[in-house]
């Protein structure tokens, strides 16, 4: 049995007893008793495909006048019989963009654990190793996140009359010289090093590869240098003569056209105009040497401005990646190698960045940038969605190879050990950090699986590549877009449930799930999901696989003790209120109004 003791209104306590079970009399001063019944029922869950002894339950608490109420005190009985269960509170801040208090958590009975050493509470700040490599730049994030205001001043006149010339037409041959503008007012010497047409099914582009002078192999300063044969093994990944056989095939597939067609009235004198060429330009970022991490590319929306517009426009579309990294060998260089191969995945990355400011921000949010996190969200769940066919790990961080690219082949995923690669590891310890704050600095790469994670959770649930070419086409910016891509695919939940749907796969991510929308581990069996001819296969995930070394930690992180401390927007605190426990147990719970509580037995 389950109390919720506070005031409400006669019409809220029918509509609470409608929902979540039956409501005793009011005391005079009009306060009224939500009872709520809670026997333990479990469920049958089949774990490896072998036997049905593993059993959960879980129930949602959410009374109807949450809204409209500071605080919930609740005081929870649970009766769990007499084999022993471990009992867990998920508390989610609902709110997508508020900080809020942490619950509090007394025992109205004995001990609230049973023969169970607590985790230490207090978390360092930030990660301490750095073994995925970072995608963009935050001058770059933050100018695409608001884009058209960093515009430069133009003469309203010259608007008005429509007579801002447009940008000469450029056909880049192999060979040509040019200084890119990094930013203001830094600029770069490069050659032209490649120049490939290919017929798509967004007609013929131009692929476009410079390199910087100081980092090719004739001439250049840096070490390790750019060859010809890298060249041609990136254009070879990224874009080739054929149908359905590179990373722009497979993007553009999902989310559209980076660039094209008609521009809206209101961007059309500032952006340059339609342009079949993507150019790729190599070099070091941030000029640090760097072969063991830090920034493999990114993409910047000021090029697809004029310059009258952004003085230090390149008046491209293109992307920036890292050239050092890419040239970083494991003995004889190969694609495949560590770092290269991280290239690889990161162009897939870009791309969608590409696309989503001209897909989103140009043609269907009137020039408004997306919330970073959705951006990335996406870019993210975009080198998931492909990282089969790219031969890559990707941001899950199993082991792909050519071997494992045929159509019938099982999802590798499912082995004996731990897995310390990918964005995985990094989300498991930090998972009570917000999904909707990104955060930059030495802890931009916990943003980065935060976003992952959840990328990942509703690919695997809410139709995978569909589901997000329904986030980027819509004109919201902000957590209105996933709602728009769930309702699209048939769900009426609002981002406050999926997050708590969320947290529930990750607890039960150990064990393949036949529920609609609880499902991480698909054993087997990849995910499957089709895009006109396309499809898209994703393997499972097991949370409980993922080790993050630079810790020894391993799974979900989960509290013993409540930690004091502001409860982050749109996050979830996983806390195990009792180990082994039999019988019946109760608990007294004050949590914020929009903190949800969700009880997980297993």
């Amino acid at each position: 049995m389950a109390v919720f003791t506070r005031n409400i209104p006669a019409r809220g306590a029918l509509i609470a007893l409608l929902l979540l079970g039956s409501c005793a009399p009011g005391s005079d001063d009009g306060a009224k008793y939500l009872l709520l019944s809670d026997r333990y029922e479990p469920y049958a869950i089949v774990e490896n495909g072998l036997d049905d002894s593993l059993t959960y339950d879980f129930r949602m608490y959410e009374p109807a006048d949450y809204e409209n109420i500071s605080n919930v005190d609740l005081s929870y009985t649970l009766e769990l019989g007499g084999t022993p269960r471990d009992v867990y509170f998920l508390f989610t801040n609902v709110n997508a963009s508020s900080d809020t208090s942490y619950p509090s958590i007394g025992n109205s009975t004995e001990s609230l654990m049973q023969g169970t050493v607590p985790e230490a509470v207090e978390k360092k700040a930030g990660p301490e190793e750095n073994d995925t490599g970072i995608r963009g730049k935050p001058e770059a994030r933050e100018f695409n996140r608001n884009p058209f205001g960093f515009l430069s001043r133009i003469n309203p006149v010259t608007l008005l009359l429509g007579i801002v010339p447009p940008p000469e037409p450029r056909l880049d041959e192999s060979g040509d010289k040019k200084s890119f503008a990094i930013n203001s007012p830094a600029l770069l010497a490069a050659t032209c090093r490649l120049v490939r047409p290919v017929d798509t099914a967004h007609g013929q582009k131009t692929l476009n590869i410079w390199v910087a002078d100081n980092c090719w192999h004739i001439g250049g300063t840096k070490t390790p240098k750019v060859t010809p044969l890298m060249v041609e093994a990136m254009a070879d990944a990224f874009l080739v003569d054929g149908d359905d056989n590179d990373i722009y095939d497979w993007v553009t597939g999902i989310f559209g056209e980076e660039w094209g067609g008609a521009i809206p009235p209101f961007a059309a004198e500032l952006v340059i105009p339609e342009n079949d060429e993507i150019t790729i330009l190599l070099y070091d970022i941030d000029d640090d040497n760097s072969t063991s991490g830090g920034i493999l590319g990114y993409f910047w929306a000021k090029d697809n401005f004029k310059k009258s517009a952004v003085s230090y426009s390149n008046e491209r579309i293109m992307f920036y990646m890292d050239a050092l990294l890419l040239a970083t060998p494991e003995g004889a260089w190969d694609i495949g190698d560590r770092w290269p191969a991280e290239i690889i995945s990161a162009l897939a990355h870009e791309l969608q960045h590409m696309i989503h400011f001209h897909q989103k921000s140009i043609l269907r949010a009137g020039g408004a940038g997306t919330e970073t996190w959705i951006d990335e969200m996406c870019s993210l769940s975009a080198e998931d969605l492909v990282s089969r066919r790219m031969a890559v790990n990707g941001p899950r961080g199993a082991l792909h190879s050519s071997a494992d690219c045929v159509p019938d082949d099982s999802d590798p995923t499912r082995f004996d050990g731990k897995i310390s690669k990918g964005r995985i590891p990094l989300y498991n310890y930090y998972n009570e950090y917000s999904v909707t704050r990104w955060y930059d600095g030495s802890n931009v790469l916990v943003s980065y699986a935060l976003n992952y994670a959840l990328g990942s959770y509703l690919a695997r649930n809410f139709g995978g590549a569909t589901f997000f070419r329904d986030v980027v086409w819509n004109p919201y910016t902000d957590e209105g877009a996933v709602e728009y891509a769930l309702e699209r695919g048939g769900s009426a939940d609002a981002f406050g449930t999926i997050l708590r749907k969320w947290a529930v796969a990750n607890m039960l991510s150990d064990a393949r799930i036949d529920m609609p929308d609880y499902r991480y581990n698909n054993e087997d069996t990849w995910f499957e999901s089709f895009m006109d001819a396309l499809a898209y296969n994703i393997g499972s995930i097991d949370l409980y696989r993922y080790t993050y070394t630079a810790r020894n930690h391993t799974g979900p992180y989960i509290y013993t003790v409540m930690p004091a401390m502001p409860m982050q927007p749109a996050s979830t605190i996983y806390y195990r209120a009792a180990a082994g426990l039999t019988g019946t147990r109760a608990w007294n719970i004050k949590m914020k109004s929009n903190v949800r509580l969700t009880v997980l037995i297993r």
